[in-house]
């Protein structure tokens, strides 16, 4: 080894020895991290609940039909996933209506 190169080594190895980390950050992102996991431990669980209806009505049109299935589904207070399960692939998501029954 040269001199030169070791002189660097050395300059470089007492640079980091007088590197001083400051603890508040540390402190601040440890708080973040522990808020984060008890406020995911006691959030509300969202249920999910599959739901199967039956093909009530049927009207044909020159192009596509239209088709009305009905299902009536309790639903406890809070959130809920429904999840509607043997439908056809090749229903337009955008024209998927859902109604609430008139007790609302």
């Amino acid at each position: 080894m040269t001199y030169a190169y070791q002189k660097e080594i050395t300059e470089f190895t007492q640079s980091l020895q007088t590197v001083k980390i400051n603890p508040k950050p540390m402190k601040t992102l440890s708080i973040l991290l522990l808020s984060l996991i008890f406020s995911n431990a006691f959030s509300q669980e969202v249920l999910e609940k599959e739901v199967k209806s039956e093909i009530s009505e049927v009207t044909v049109f020159l192009e596509g039909a239209q088709i009305l299935q009905k299902k009536s589904v309790e639903l406890p207070k809070g959130k809920t996933i429904l999840k509607f399960v043997n439908l056809s692939p090749f229903i337009d998501a955008k024209r998927v209506q859902t109604l609430p029954a008139n007790n609302l």
